[in-house]
């Protein structure tokens, strides 16, 4: 336990400052609001999320009927007690939080599951039951049960509204601090009408609640069905093409650290040493391990620059990747690296080739490329480098040559999709031959499917279609 309170403080309030909830009105209900919202929680699981939220106010609605009724202990379920109350304490826990990655999320989700399927048993068992002995039993007033439906179901309201809505239905969101209060009013009134009046109702639809629970269960897997194979269609595996990638194009003595060295030393056999910059600053990190590399994010870049400057300014970039749509830089620091061992490192071919081109020694460079192209190494890197320099000639031949390759190295790539359908359109424009313009096509199109809200490329597209 201490630990994990050492770990929450430190990434809850360490790393990104004391949570603005506390400080300012607007985000503490703005973080209630959007916590299933931001990261696409909600949009994931809604009916899940749905039926949990259901099953909670439920829940607190019977246990408030129970306490009435003096029979607390008779309706209390120690697992329901569990799920309901893990879910509570860890909502509480994050939504206040300046930084919410869905994967701090994750600890919502068994309870969040467990609740559903509870709640799912108790409509369909309801078919079995009757009212009669329920309604002898002394109740909570409406007022309590209202009020707590009211604070639980608001922000699964919010959730739904958010997802539905635009970015500037969000933005009008956060300006409004009453929304929540809004909201927790028309529940609740929603409600009160409900428990006063609807009590004949319920007993009507009671025997179709197992229809319901049925309906329920088919629309959760269709739901969760389509969901999953949009996410299959759009995945690129771009870490492991990027690990596969790495492995060809350093030597075998390479230790990769930063906040991918980890990452990308999982299949390739290089050696990694993991640090995140920014979170502890050692000043003899390089003296004490033989780092010969770094893979490095936009932030954990400006960070290392910052606390390291000797061994960042003499860094050379050896490449760049897009991994799940965020660009990561590789760079060598061996030169400038304190450790004996790391500045004995060995340049691959590769590495070589991008020496001698920063050197300004073409003829040099160019020899240690074709040595590595003719080692028939598995590296879209090299062939992108070349490619892109082909694409600066105008040798559009050549550039679509080697984007071919690298593509067959990492298939899924949008990245390299784009990069082929643009050498196919600037191959058509110059010979004018319709071919090249399907061939763009192609390569765009399936740009525009593993990338569907981009709208730049949906308007290339069109452009081309237009141009058949």
């Amino acid at each position: 336990s201490e630990i994990v309170s050492w770990y929450y403080s430190e990434q809850g309030v360490g790393l990104y400052g004391s949570p603005k909830a506390f400080h300012d009105l607007k985000q503490f209900f703005w973080g209630i609001q959007n916590l299933l919202w931001e990261r696409g929680f909600f949009r994931g699981m809604p009916i899940a999320t749905i039926l949990a939220f259901f099953g909670i106010a439920l829940y607190l609605k019977n246990t408030a009927d129970s306490i009435a009724s003096r029979k607390l202990r008779d309706n209390l379920s120690i697992g329901t007690v569990a799920l309901v109350f893990w879910f509570l304490f860890a909502y509480a826990a994050l939504f206040p939080l300046n930084y919410r990655p869905l994967r701090y999320q994750a600890v919502l989700f068994l309870p969040l599951m467990g609740i559903a399927g509870i709640f799912l048993e108790n409509l369909y068992l309801s078919t079995m039951s009757s009212r009669k002995k329920s309604r002898k039993q002394k109740e909570s007033p409406i007022w309590v049960k209202t009020i707590l439906i009211g604070l639980v179901t608001a922000p699964l309201v919010c959730s739904i509204l958010l997802v539905n809505g635009s970015k500037q239905f969000a933005g009008s969101v956060f300006d409004s601090i009453y929304l929540y209060t809004f909201l927790f009013v028309v529940i609740g009134a929603a409600a009160y009408l409900l428990l006063r009046f609807g009590r004949n109702l319920f007993d009507k639809l009671r025997p179709a609640a197992g229809i319901a629970v049925l309906l329920i269960l088919v629309a959760y897997g269709v739901v969760n069905l389509r969901s999953y194979y949009g996410w299959m269609s759009t995945r690129q595996y771009s870490l492991l093409a990027a690990d596969h990638d790495l492995g060809a194009i350093l030597g075998e003595d390479a230790v990769i650290s930063g906040s991918y060295g980890t990452a990308l030393a999982q299949d390739n056999g290089l050696h990694s040493i993991h640090h995140q910059f920014g979170i502890t600053t050692d000043p003899e990190f390089f003296n004490k391990y033989p780092i010969t590399h770094l893979v490095l994010d936009k932030s954990n870049e400006e960070i290392a620059r910052k606390e390291y400057p000797q061994i960042m300014s003499g860094a050379s970039i050896v490449t760049d990747y897009l991994i799940r749509g965020f660009p990561v830089k590789v760079f060598r620091i061996s030169e400038t690296s304190p450790n004996a061992q790391a500045r004995v490192y060995k340049l691959t071919d590769y590495e070589n080739a991008l020496r001698w081109e920063q050197a300004g020694e073409a003829d040099s460079s160019q020899y240690y490329m074709n040595m590595f192209l003719r080692s028939d190494s598995i590296s879209f890197s090299a062939r992108v480098h070349v490619a892109m320099k082909a694409l600066d000639g105008g040798r559009f031949p050549d550039a679509i040559k080697n984007l071919r390759k690298a593509f067959v190295y990492s298939y899924k790539s949008a990245q390299l999709a784009y990069m082929l359908g643009v050498s196919y359109y600037n191959m058509a424009s110059k010979t004018s031959q319709q071919s090249y313009i399907d061939s763009a096509l192609v390569y765009l199109e399936y740009t525009h499917k593993m990338m569907p809200n981009d709208k730049n490329v949906e308007k290339a597209v069109m452009q081309l279609k237009g141009a058949r």
